[in-house]
């Protein structure tokens, strides 16, 4: 910490530039003029302005007087003793995101470490059609003052907020848009969905398989054969079909569960990409046709997400833990509230291969034959 004419100057911190300028500005005077005032001087908002003066007067350097605002303290005066603080950490969910499952995994992870951490944790659900001005989160949390915020994923209207914050804020999940925010701030980003695609079919190559059925949204069998042969496989035979996304009514998950298992032919691995309602109806349906997984196929979901009638480590996945994401997240907020810095960067989330008790080596082309899996699953379901 620094001082200027006997007055002290608060070095970066949550609100270095603008609370080093108001110290650097006002220090032969000491007296500062209404928020107002301020808020017009910096060209920033009102908002912005008690922050900065919120962070001086919480470390002991501004003074509060009766009907004359705000003095700021000399060098010479002691700094009035400041109680600890418990931080406040503002979570903001949309209301789609509160009907997720592995959101829900998130938040949990998230109160763990916050209790962990002794900080406050204020989870509110964001009105995605709502628009605000740059700078006026707050208005999102009344009465609660945050000292970090945490998203789940930012769209684009949300860019303008950050990018007037000068307050930690975390956003987890991989969105293109946040690649041009200013340098200050810290981004967690899911492993490239490519990355983690190639992953799963290193696994299966290496077991064998080479007639495999997708289930995905992003990629085609064209794309999923150049990925294969990126890793020195080009025979394969590769089907992909899409569902729908786990909101969907439960009408539309059971129709799109039926898609999948009628599209089940010669394939002697069935990959479903990212764990929801719809792709674990689909292992249930060929648990009751009584298909032999994984001795006639194998089954993998590139997902850490289980319904409460899976066991955790019953089918292969490749997964990251939405819990553990939560807590990271919360650790992360914390660390730069007590180094008191902003922080830009990206961090790729840590996957792993779960091999579970679904995935094995492949059957041979003969045996598939014998063991037509239409026949078994019509037989399963009551279909002659």
């Amino acid at each position: 910490m620094t001082t200027k004419e006997g007055y002290l100057v608060v070095n970066s911190s949550l609100y270095e530039k603008l609370a080093e300028q108001i110290c650097s500005d006002y220090a032969a005077v000491g007296r500062l003029p209404s928020e107002r005032s301020l808020a017009q001087h910096y060209a920033c908002t009102r908002s912005t302005i008690r922050s900065a003066l919120s962070l001086l007067r919480d470390r002991g350097h501004l003074q509060s007087e009766a009907r004359r605002g705000y003095r700021l303290k000399s060098s010479s005066e002691p700094a009035s003793s400041v109680s600890s603080q418990t931080w406040n950490i503002v979570m903001l969910l949309t209301e789609k995101q509160l009907e997720d499952q592995n959101i829900l995994d998130l938040v949990g992870g998230a109160i763990t470490a916050a209790s962990r951490q002794r900080v406050n944790l204020v989870v509110r659900q964001l009105d995605e059609r709502l628009t605000l001005a740059p700078g006026t989160l707050e208005q999102l949390h009344p009465g609660i003052e945050a000292d970090g915020y945490f998203l789940s994923s930012a769209t684009e209207r949300m860019r303008n907020f950050l990018e007037n914050l000068f307050k930690p804020c975390v956003v987890l999940g991989w969105n293109q848009t946040m690649e041009s925010i200013e340098n200050r701030r810290f981004i967690q980003v899911y492993l490239p969905m490519e990355e983690k695609v190639k992953l799963v079919m290193a696994e299966l190559l290496r077991l064998g398989h080479r007639r495999l059925l997708y289930v995905n949204s992003q990629f085609d069998s064209a794309h999923l054969r150049g990925l294969g042969s990126l890793l020195g496989h080009a025979d394969l035979e590769i089907d992909c079909i899409k569902t729908k996304w786990p909101s969907a009514s439960h009408e539309l998950i059971s129709e799109s569960a039926t898609q999948v298992l009628a599209a089940l032919r010669n394939h002697t691995a069935l990959v479903v990409h990212s764990g929801g309602a719809t792709h674990y109806n689909i292992y249930h349906n060929l648990l009751k046709s009584r298909v032999d997984i994984p001795g006639r196929l194998s089954l993998l979901i590139d997902s850490g997400r289980f319904d409460w009638l899976i066991s955790v480590g019953q089918v292969a996945s490749v997964f990251s833990s939405a819990a553990e994401e939560g807590a990271a997240c919360i650790n992360e907020l914390v660390a730069q509230l007590k180094t008191g810095s902003l922080k830009f960067g990206c961090r790729t989330a840590a996957y792993q291969f779960r091999p579970g008790l679904t995935l094995g080596p492949a059957m041979s082309r003969e045996e598939c034959e014998k063991y037509d899996l239409q026949t078994q699953w019509k037989k399963g379901i009551g279909l002659r």
